[in-house]
């Protein structure tokens, strides 16, 4: 199977612009460890770019593509709409393909079954109302055409879409339309204009994954799924697809989204590239002098940019601007729920029977602090250490909910089964059991009863400091 991927710099120098990543050293290490992840299994794994990134990845980082080809320099696209660039590899396609985004790695070969197929994607997606809300808000602009295939399936109460981090097949005819179609939608909009007040909208899902699904579901068409299965589309947890740590144990990885910004996941993410390609490691933190400063000619420890003071200062006005949006909250409003939380029955010693009856919900007040990448690691040290975080390379955020007594503020900290649990719960309450099951099958090496003691017991940790609701139905 020919491999390709798509590196669009978007007029960005690689070496200064993270591209969802927190710094440019981890995007290019995502890069990296996607192209030689590849590379043990594909034969051919084609890189399409613009000189700046041909002068990063292949010039400076040697990696083993075993083509490059030169096609972006001039491409005429607004930055914020990245997924034509993709689009444009997929039509310059002339045999079979799979396109492979920069933030997967494939520690085995995928299913060859799946690779034979007419058409493929990751996975088919299950629309909350995080995607049905991002179209009300293109189909709002009166000015914006949508082709007649697309309105048809947005009436339906589902969104289609299919998650492209993976995408080909053997039917370029199709795929081929499909391209014409996103082109065309883009031209016909003006989307490339930045004149035009449409060309703000980012719609990157819209014309990408929700047009392709749209078009195969209108013409019957079968989709493989490298996956396989179906995922809510802020479904996709951590513990499944970003636990480098266990790096031989998964399929696939996908450091989407969010996770990018995850620290225990940049942390993983750079402990793999020198666990199993120091030689490119070393090449890469050489391009960061000023981040690396051993690495540097003036062999100075270079001064976190933010001061202890400073970033502390920043999370109290977070928590300040928290105290000003909750004022109006009525006391008696969080005595109810305060009283009920303290009722709240534990879970772990539940039978499993009986996980079914009962709902999990979030705290409706629930807000999510993320200390920054930049910040001084004193500060993160001495939040953890406030709020008795575990130390490690866990994630840490904080979860802060409006309380009756006090400062009228609880802060809780959140690792990183927390966090999974907390974005599975953002499209609604959800069962003990239906929550256990997605988050066991993100568990390496360990027994299923152990698997559920340890989510009963985050999910009594939260439940006990208000973050989330626990309603039992019996």
């Amino acid at each position: 199977m020919r491999i390709v991927q798509t590196f669009w710099t978007a007029g960005h120098n690689p070496l200064e612009y993270g591209f969802g990543w927190p710094h440019a050293e981890y995007n290019l290490m995502s890069w990296a460890l996607s192209c030689l992840s590849l590379r043990e299994h594909y034969d051919e794994v084609v890189l399409y770019t613009d000189t700046a990134g041909k002068r990063i990845l292949i010039d400076e980082l040697h990696l083993p593509y075993t083509d490059v080809q030169v096609v972006f320099d001039d491409f005429p696209c607004l930055p914020q709409h990245w997924a034509l660039a993709k689009i444009k590899t997929y039509s310059l396609q002339t045999k079979p393909f799979l396109h492979v985004d920069g933030d997967i790695y494939v520690p085995h070969p995928l299913p060859e079954e799946v690779l034979t197929k007419q058409l493929i994607a990751q996975n088919r997606e299950i629309a909350t109302d995080y995607y049905r809300r991002m179209n009300l808000r293109i189909l709002s602009y009166p000015e914006i055409l949508v082709p007649d295939f697309v309105q048809e399936t947005l009436s339906d109460d589902s969104v289609p879409s299919y998650n492209m981090g993976m995408f080909g097949g053997c039917d370029l005819g199709f795929i081929h339309r499909y391209c014409d179609h996103a082109f065309h939608f883009l031209e016909e909009n003006r989307m490339n204009d930045p004149s035009e007040r449409c060309s703000r909208v980012t719609c990157n899902i819209f014309f990408e994954q929700i047009f392709f699904a749209a078009l195969a579901d209108i013409e019957g068409r079968e989709v493989a799924s490298v996956h396989g299965r179906a995922m809510s589309d802020n479904g996709y947890t951590a513990l499944e697809f970003c636990d480098l740590s266990h790096f031989r144990e998964h399929p696939f990885f996908h450091i989407l989204g969010g996770h990018k910004r995850n620290p225990a996941t940049c942390k993983a993410l750079e402990r793999a590239m020198l666990q199993m390609h120091g030689d490119t490691y070393w090449k890469l933190i050489n391009l960061f002098p000023r981040r690396n400063w051993r690495l540097s000619e003036e062999k100075q420890p270079a001064t976190p940019s933010i001061s202890v003071e400073r970033c502390i200062a920043q999370y109290e006005d977070y928590l300040e601007q928290k105290q000003q949006e909750w004022k109006e909250i009525p006391a008696k409003e969080l005595f109810d729920f305060e009283k009920k939380m303290v009722c709240q029955k534990t879970l772990a010693d539940m039978y499993e029977e009986r996980l079914e009856a009962i709902q999990i919900r979030r705290n409706p007040h629930m807000s999510i602090f993320s200390p920054p990448m930049s910040w001084n690691p004193k500060a993160v040290g001495l939040l953890r250490k406030k709020l008795r975080a575990r130390q490690g390379p866990w994630s840490f955020e904080i979860a802060v909910v409006p309380s009756l007594t006090g400062s009228g503020i609880r802060e809780v900290s959140v690792g990183n089964l927390g966090h999974n649990i907390i974005v599975l719960l953002q499209e609604g309450h959800q069962t003990v059991a239906s929550l256990a099951e997605k988050l066991s099958a993100c568990f390496a090496n360990i027994d299923r009863e152990e698997q559920r003691m340890q989510i009963l017991s985050e999910l009594d940790y939260l439940a006990y400091h208000g973050i989330i609701e626990i309603k039992n139905n019996y």
